[in-house]
């Protein structure tokens, strides 16, 4: 179901299937989460490293081109 790629749906699901005692989606909810903010965060922290997302290139290539 797409219903379950939405990262946001499973905390919304979760009372819902405690109640009728489906544990198994709210744990796999859960690491399923989990492994969303980690490979979000990860390549947010990639993104903002970089000189790319400020000056629109990269600082080695700028002064690469520069030292010729």
């Amino acid at each position: 179901m797409i219903v379950f790629l939405i990262p946001f749906s499973h905390p919304i699901m979760s009372p819902k299937l405690a109640f009728y005692g489906d544990y198994g989606l709210i744990v796999s909810g859960i690491l399923y989460l989990l492994i969303f903010s980690i490979v979000t965060t990860v390549f947010v922290f990639r993104i903002f490293n970089s000189d790319y997302v400020v000056l629109g290139w990269q600082r080695e290539k700028r002064l690469k081109f520069f030292s010729r």
